[in-house]
C-alpha cells in the first residue's frame, strides 16, 4: 500500500494490479476505486506491505490477484495516513484480540477505514465489527466522554451497509431475536412491501433502515431490562446515521418517544411511513427536534389523529410531502348535475377517450350493438371526503396527495390515483364483456398513465393486440376467460419494451400466428403466467404451426396446465434466462425428465412442482440443476417407485438452501444426499416415513436452521428409545 501526496501524475488505465484511492473525501463517500497506472514521478511518502494470508478482511479486487503476484494500492494521505492504517492493520492481524482503548476517536478511525476500502460484506467483516462492540460493552468508560469535535466533523461518514452491520452486531450481543435481526438486514423486505406502489417518488432499491412495531418494542424491552444496552444504542445513533428510514406498521404513541429521542433522525433526509397509526404524533416528534435535514416524507396508507390532514400538511417545513390515501372507506358518485366540478371533469375526460373516440370499436360481446349505445350508469368511487376536494385541489408545490378512485360502468372500469385532483396516476383499465375491434390511441394524459390492463370475458383480434403494444406506459397485461379471434387483415406487431408481466388465464386462442407474433414482440417480458384447463387455452400446446417463441428476457414462468393425454408436455428450453419456474397440474410420471433432463437451466434459482407425479421415468431428471436454491414439491405431488435422491447425481455439488417435500418415504440414500447439501438451511416435509436408522435421520436434520414436518409417520416409542426423555413432547 503506497501513501502518496498528490494525484496530478495519475492517469487511468485498465491495469488490475493497481488500485488507487485518491478522492479528497473526509466524509468517505461510497466511491468505488478505479484502476490506474501511476507515473514514476509521483511522490510516494511511505509504503506498507500487507500480508493477505494474515489479513482476513477481503479487498474488493482481491479475487483478481493471482498467486505470488503483488497488488499495488495507492492512497492519498489526505484521505488516510500511514499510522492510521498501521493501527488498523495490527487490529485485524491480531483478531480476535480484545481492544483495550476503544474510544470514540478510535471507533471513528476504524469504521472510516472500513468504509474507504469497502471490504467485502462477509462473515469475517461481521465478526471483526462484533469484536469492536464487545470491546465497547466490556470497557464502556472509554466511550463515556463524548468527543464532540470528532463526532460533529465525522457525522454521516459511514455508508449505510457498514452502519447496518454495526447495529446488527450490537443488537445480537444483547440477544435480540434472529427474526428481528433478519428483518432489519433483509433489503428485499422493503422492496416487497413497495411492489404494489408504482409511483415516481418510490425507489424500493435504495438502502433503508427498516423498523416496525415489533422491532422497536423488542429493543425497548431490552433497554428497560439492561441500562447498558440503552447507553450503547445511544452511542450508536450519535455516530451512525441512515439517510433513509422506513417505518412499517408503527403505532406512534408517547411510549415510543424515548426511542425516537435517540439521534435516530440526525442525517436522515427521507422517511417512509407505511400503514402506520397516529402518524401526526411521530411528525410532532420531528418538529420538537427541529430536524431541518429531513427533506422528504412519504406517507402511504397511514392513519392520523387529526381530521384535517390538508391543513395539517400545510404546516410542514419539509421540502417534499408525498401522501397516498388508504382505501379504508369510500363514497359513490353518480354522473349527474349535482356532482362537484372536479369530479365531473374526471368523468368527462375518461368518457371522452373511451366512448366518444372509440364508439365504433367497442361492441357488446356476442352481439352486434356497440357499448356506446347501451344504457349504462357511470359510477365514480372516491376514497376521500367530498367536502374537502376543493381544499385538496389548492395544494401547491411539492406537496402531493394521491387519492385512490374507481370509475366504472357495465363494460369499462378504471382504477387510478388522482394527484391533488389535478392529474391521473397508476391507471388500471379493465374491459369486461366486450368485443374489441380496434383502439384509438390519441395522445392523452390518461393513455400515458395506463400501467395495467385487464381483459375479462371479452373477445379481441390481432389489430387490438397490435395496439396494446403501443401503449406508452403499460407494464402488466391480464387475459381472463377471453378469446383471441381470427382476423383476416394482417396486423403489424411493433417491438415493445414496456410490458413486463403477462397473465394468460383460461383464454382461448383461435389465431395462433397472431398470438405467437404478439408474444415475440414483448422484448422485456419478465413474468409469464399460463393457467389452462383445456387444450385450446394453452398457447404452448395448441399451436399447430410450431411457431418458435423467443422469450429471452423471461425470468419467471408459472405454467399450470391441466394435463389431458398425448403430447401435452411443452418444450421449455426457449427460456434460457429463467430464474423462477412453477410447473403444474396433474402431469404424469416422466414429465420432469422430458423437461429438464440434459437441458440448460443454469440460471434457474427457484423451482416448484404442483400436482406433478414423480416416478421411475424421472431418474436423473434434475442432475444438471446444480444452481437451484429453492426446490418445492407441493402436497399434491406424489413421489413413488423412485427415491428422491435418484432425481439427482449424488456426486454433484448442489446449491439447495430451501427444500420442501410432499408425502415421502425417506431412505438412507436420501438422508446421505440431504446431508451433503452443505448450503441447506430450511427443510419442510408434509409427511414422511423413515426406512432407516432414526438417529441418523435426526443427526441429518440437526444442523439445519429450520426443519419442519407436518406429521411424522414413525414409531413414537422408537424415538424415545433413540433420543430419550428430551423428546417426550415430540408429536
Amino acid at each position: 500500500m503506497n501513501f502518496f501526496e498528490n494525484v496530478e501524475s495519475v492517469s487511468e488505465k485498465n491495469e488490475p494490479s493497481n488500485c488507487i484511492y485518491s478522492d479528497i473525501c473526509f466524509d468517505f463517500l461510497r466511491v468505488k476505486p478505479k484502476t490506474f497506472i501511476v507515473d514514476a514521478n509521483i511522490k510516494i511518502l511511505r509504503t506498507f506491505i500487507i500480508d493477505l494470508d494474515n489479513f482476513f478482511l477481503k479487498f474488493i479486487n482481491e479475487e483478481k490477484i493471482e498467486e505470488n503476484q503483488h497488488n499495488n494500492i495507492y492512497i492519498n494521505t489526505r484521505l488516510l495516513k500511514y499510522d492510521e492504517f498501521e493501527y488498523f492493520y495490527k487490529l485485524v492481524v491480531g483478531f480476535p484480540v480484545f481492544i483495550d482503548k476503544m474510544n470514540e476517536g478510535n471507533y471513528l478511525k476504524i469504521f472510516g477505514i472500513i468504509d474507504i476500502f469497502k471490504f467485502k460484506k462477509n462473515n469475517s467483516l461481521k465478526e471483526f465489527i462484533r469484536i469492536l462492540w464487545i470491546s465497547i460493552v466490556f470497557n464502556p468508560k472509554s466511550f463515556e466522554k463524548r468527543d464532540y469535535a470528532s463526532t460533529v466533523a465525522n457525522k454521516n461518514i459511514f455508508s449505510s451497509f457498514i452502519s447496518k452491520i454495526s447495529i446488527l452486531e450490537l443488537l445480537r450481543l444483547y440477544r435480540i431475536g434472529e427474526a428481528t435481526l433478519n428483518k432489519i438486514d433483509d433489503n428485499s423486505l422493503v422492496k416487497t412491501l413497495l411492489d404494489d406502489f408504482n409511483f415516481d417518488f418510490i425507489n424500493p432499491n435504495k438502502d433503508y433502515l427498516y423498523l416496525d412495531t415489533d422491532i422497536i418494542s423488542e429493543i425497548q424491552k431490552n433497554c428497560t431490562k439492561e441500562v447498558e444496552f440503552l447507553r450503547h444504542i445511544a452511542y450508536f445513533f450519535r455516530i451512525h446515521t441512515f439517510k433513509r428510514i422506513f417505518f412499517n406498521e408503527i403505532y406512534c404513541t408517547a411510549k415510543h418517544n424515548y426511542f425516537f429521542n435517540f439521534s435516530l433522525f440526525e442525517g436522515t433526509t427521507e422517511i417512509f411511513l407505511l400503514r402506520c397509526l397516529n402518524v401526526d404524533v411521530l411528525i410532532q416528534v420531528l418538529r420538537i427536534h427541529s430536524l431541518r435535514n429531513i427533506k422528504t416524507i412519504n406517507i402511504l396508507n397511514c392513519n392520523f389523529t387529526t381530521q384535517n390532514i390538508i391543513s395539517w400538511s400545510k404546516t410542514f417545513y419539509f421540502e417534499r410531502l408525498n401522501f397516498i390515501n388508504g382505501k379504508d372507506k369510500f363514497k359513490s358518485y353518480h354522473y349527474d348535475s349535482d356532482l362537484n366540478p372536479s369530479l365531473r371533469n374526471i368523468i368527462s375526460k375518461f368518457s371522452e377517450m373511451m366512448y366518444i373516440e372509440n364508439k365504433s370499436n367497442f361492441f357488446v360481446v356476442d352481439k352486434r350493438v356497440t357499448c356506446y349505445e347501451q344504457k349504462k350508469q357511470i359510477i365514480l368511487e372516491s376514497y376521500y371526503d367530498e367536502s374537502k376536494i376543493e381544499e385538496l385541489s389548492s395544494l401547491e408545490g411539492l406537496h402531493q396527495m394521491f387519492i385512490p378512485m374507481k370509475l366504472s360502468d357495465l363494460f369499462l372500469a378504471f382504477n387510478f390515483y388522482s394527484m391533488n385532483f389535478k392529474e391521473f396516476k397508476n391507471i388500471e383499465i379493465s374491459f369486461t364483456n366486450m368485443h374489441i375491434k380496434d383502439f384509438n390511441l390519441r395522445e392523452s394524459e390518461i393513455l400515458n398513465n395506463i400501467l395495467s390492463m385487464r381483459i375479462v370475458n371479452s373477445t379481441v383480434n390481432s389489430i387490438f393486440l397490435s395496439k396494446i403494444l403501443l401503449f406508452p406506459s403499460l407494464k402488466t397485461l391480464i387475459f381472463y376467460i377471453s378469446r383471441i379471434c381470427y382476423q383476416k387483415d394482417e396486423a403489424i406487431f411493433n417491438e415493445n419494451k414496456k410490458i413486463e408481466s403477462l397473465y394468460f388465464r383460461n383464454s382461448v386462442i383461435e389465431d395462433h400466428i397472431c398470438f405467437s407474433n404478439f408474444l415475440n414482440s414483448l422484448e422485456c417480458l419478465r413474468t409469464l403466467e399460463i393457467i389452462s384447463l383445456t387444450k385450446n387455452t394453452n398457447p404452448f400446446i395448441s399451436n399447430p404451426y410450431n411457431i418458435k417463441m423467443n422469450l429471452y428476457s423471461l425470468l419467471s414462468l408459472k405454467y399450470s396446465s391441466n394435463y389431458n393425454c398425448g403430447n401435452d408436455i411443452p418444450f421449455f428450453q426457449i427460456f434460457p434466462n429463467i430464474i423462477e419456474f412453477e410447473l403444474g397440474l396433474c402431469y404424469p410420471n416422466g414429465t420432469i425428465h422430458k423437461i429438464f433432463f440434459d437441458k440448460n437451466f443454469d440460471s434457474l434459482i427457484k423451482l416448484t412442482f404442483d400436482g406433478v407425479k414423480i416416478g421411475k421415468k424421472d431418474k436423473d431428471a434434475l442432475k444438471k440443476c446444480t444452481n437451484i436454491h429453492v426446490l418445492r414439491f407441493t402436497r399434491t405431488c406424489k413421489i413413488s417407485e423412485i427415491l428422491f435422491a435418484e432425481l439427482f447425481n449424488t456426486n454433484n455439488m448442489y446449491s439447495l438452501r430451501d427444500l420442501g417435500l410432499p408425502d415421502i418415504v425417506i431412505s438412507i440414500l436420501d438422508l446421505q444426499f440431504i446431508s451433503k447439501l452443505k448450503f441447506l438451511i430450511k427443510l419442510q416435509i408434509y409427511n414422511f416415513k423413515i426406512t432407516t436408522d432414526i438417529m441418523f435421520c435426526f443427526k441429518t436434520f440437526y444442523w439445519m436452521e429450520t426443519s419442519e414436518n407436518k406429521n411424522l409417520m414413525a414409531s413414537k416409542n422408537r424415538i424415545f428409545e433413540e433420543l430419550g426423555i428430551r423428546y417426550e413432547e415430540f408429536p
